[in-house]
C-alpha cells in the first residue's frame, strides 16, 4: 500500500492547483478591464463566471471574485466584487458580498494590509492563506486562494476564491481515505505547525503541532511529506 502521508500530499496539491486554475478563469476575465486606460467599475463583467464557480465546482467554492488596488478604478478609489456561496443546506443561493468602501466612514477596514492581498502584491505571486477565521465572508475557518492581476509592472489587484475548511477535510477523507489509506496520525499544517486539515480527526483545524513547524525542524517521530505548490505538509506520526 502507498504512504498514507504521500498520499494526502499528492490530493493536496491536486487540490490546490485546481483551485489555483479556478482563480486563473476569474484573471482571464478580469484583468484587460482593469488594464484600460481608464477602466470603471462596470467594466468587470465577471459575476457570471464567478456564481458559476460557485455553483458548479465540485468540491464546492464559498467565494470568488476580485480586489483591486486602490485608485486603479476611475470611479472609485477601493472596490471589490465578491460572491458568496449560500450556506451548506442550499450553496447555490449565492449571493455579493456587501461591504463598507468609503475609506472615509468608520466601518472602513483597508483590505490591501491583509495578507491574501498584501502577498501576492509584494510577491508578485500566487498565494494561499489560511487556516484562518474569515469573520467577513464565512464566519467559518477558510482558505484563501489569491494571484495577482498585473499589466506590466503595474499591480492592478487579485482574483481569488475561497474554500471551507471542512468541506476541504471532507473532500480529502472521501478521495484519499477511499481505499482506506488513512490511518491515525494523518495531518495537513501549515508552515507554522498549525494544522490545517486532519480527516482522521486527530487534531482540529487551528490546532499547533509545535514539531510541525519549519522552524522546529520537524520531530523526528514525524514522517513528512511536502504539499507541492503549496505552504502545507503532510504528516504521518511514526
Amino acid at each position: 500500500m502507498s504512504d498514507p502521508a504521500h498520499l494526502l500530499a499528492a490530493e493536496v496539491s491536486t487540490f490546490c492547483e485546481q483551485r489555483f486554475a479556478d482563480v486563473q478563469t476569474i484573471a482571464a476575465l478580469a484583468s484587460a478591464p482593469l488594464a484600460g486606460e481608464t477602466p470603471r467599475r462596470g467594466d468587470l463583467a465577471i459575476e457570471r463566471h464567478c456564481v458559476q464557480l460557485l455553483t458548479a465546482t465540485d468540491p464546492p467554492l464559498a467565494g470568488a471574485g476580485v480586489v483591486v488596488a486602490p485608485y486603479v478604478l476611475s470611479d472609485d478609489p477601493y472596490w471589490l466584487e465578491w460572491w458568496l456561496a449560500g450556506p451548506d443546506d442550499d450553496p447555490a443561493a449565492t449571493h455579493r458580498l456587501g461591504v463598507d468602501l468609503n475609506p472615509d466612514s468608520v466601518s472602513f477596514r483597508d483590505y490591501t494590509s491583509l495578507s491574501w492581498f498584501e502577498e501576492p502584491q509584494r510577491t508578485g505571486a500566487r498565494t494561499i492563506t489560511g487556516p484562518y477565521v474569515d469573520y467577513v465572508c464565512t464566519d467559518s475557518y477558510t482558505l484563501t486562494f489569491t494571484a495577482p492581476l498585473t499589466s506590466g509592472d503595474r499591480f492592478l489587484g487579485v482574483a481569488g476564491v475561497d474554500v471551507l475548511i471542512r468541506w476541504f477535510e471532507q473532500h480529502l477523507f472521501t478521495v484519499v481515505d477511499g481505499g482506506g489509506h488513512l490511518d491515525a496520525g494523518c495531518v495537513v499544517v501549515n508552515r507554522a505547525g498549525r494544522v490545517v486539515a486532519c480527516p482522521g480527526g486527530d487534531w482540529v483545524t487551528g490546532d499547533l503541532i509545535r514539531e510541525l513547524a519549519v522552524e522546529a525542524g520537524y520531530g523526528a517521530e514525524w514522517q513528512v511529506t511536502e504539499c507541492v505548490g503549496t505552504p502545507f505538509v503532510a504528516a504521518r506520526r511514526t
